[in-house]
């Protein structure tokens, strides 16, 4: 995969999850090796020594030097997660705060990949500033919701991380720890932090409705009740339940009409007749696909048993 590829990628969906993934990463540090200079050599190589050797006297504004892709060092030092080389770029006056062409912090290199005692000694001896963003839009702590690490999340927030930032596509930390399925995260950022819970992406999807489409069913149980609106319609026309209608997770579904995802509308409202036709299609078109078959019908069967059972009370009050 070419670099030029790599962006592509990236511009598809959601930067970190496809740029930063292991192995990506490293397949772009064979790439930016081809740029480097001397002293992003010697931090690759994990040589304290030669760093030091090449830092003495007047040469010590070599620290900042960029490569192509705007990188220091210190960018390099932060994303392999080798404290001695961070320790030894920062006390020889490397920028902290300095961002990459792509808008990427040191800080944000070390969170993305995961290194909690790289993150906690920039955040607490270095004094790094937690809440700058990349090209994207995106924080530090976007990126540690993204890859479920609640270590580098209360790092952060303890440190004055904007809960509630949003991205260039309107997500939140929160949103992303709902999209990728991490309960503990979004946990933490709702009960502990007071994330704002339907802030909605620039789609009009909220984290509700993402969990409901990757059917993370215990973060959409943990979102309804602390104040989701499960009837909050996206650009799209879309609800969170319609979503986990459209998916099959019958658990969802079954969550969300027990919380009164229907109660009080009206059996010939447009949105609704969809939410059933598509369940009924489903159910139809999936009958014989092994693995499929019995969610959707599980799907459909709760919401023929829901109609049945508010037609039959609508019909007694009458």
């Amino acid at each position: 995969m070419n670099y030029i590829q790599i962006i592509i990628c990236l511009i598809v969906f959601h930067m970190p999850k496809a740029f930063f993934a292991m192995g990506e990463y490293h397949q772009y540090c064979n790439l930016a090796q081809s740029q480097d200079f001397e002293i992003h050599k010697a931090t690759r190589a994990a040589d304290p020594s030669r760093i030091q050797a090449l830092l003495t006297g007047s040469q010590i504004e070599k620290v900042n030097t960029v490569n192509a892709y705007g990188e220091t060092a210190l960018h390099i030092a932060a994303s392999m997660g080798n404290l001695d080389l961070v320790t030894v770029l920062t006390n020889n006056k490397a920028l902290i705060d300095v961002q990459d062409n792509g808008g990427c912090t040191p800080l944000y290199n070390a969170a993305k990949m995961g290194y909690v005692e790289i993150v906690t000694f920039l955040v607490y001896k270095k004094k790094a500033k937690v809440n700058t963003v990349n090209a994207y839009g995106e924080t530090p702590l976007h990126i540690a919701a993204s890859i479920g690490k609640l270590d580098l999340v209360t790092v952060l927030t303890n440190n004055k991380a904007l809960i509630d930032v949003r991205d260039k596509g309107g997500c939140t930390p929160l949103y992303n720890a709902a999209e990728m399925g991490y309960v503990e995260i979004v946990t933490f950022l709702v009960y502990k932090k007071k994330a704002k819970v339907n802030l909605p992406s620039v789609r009009g999807i909220t984290a509700l409705m993402i969990a409901a489409s990757n059917g993370h069913d215990t973060i959409a149980s943990k979102l309804t009740e602390a104040g989701a609106d499960i009837n909050r319609i996206s650009l799209s026309g879309s609800t969170a339940l319609s979503i986990a209608v459209a998916q099959g997770h019958h658990a969802i579904v079954q969550s969300l009409l027990t919380k009164g995802a229907l109660q009080n509308k009206d059996s010939q409202d447009p949105h609704i007749q969809r939410i059933f036709k598509l369940a009924e299609s489903n159910a139809c078109v999936y009958k014989e696909v092994p693995g499929l078959s019995e969610k959707f019908a599980k799907t459909y069967h709760l919401l023929k048993t829901f109609q049945e059972t508010a037609t039959a009370t609508n019909s007694g009050e009458a």
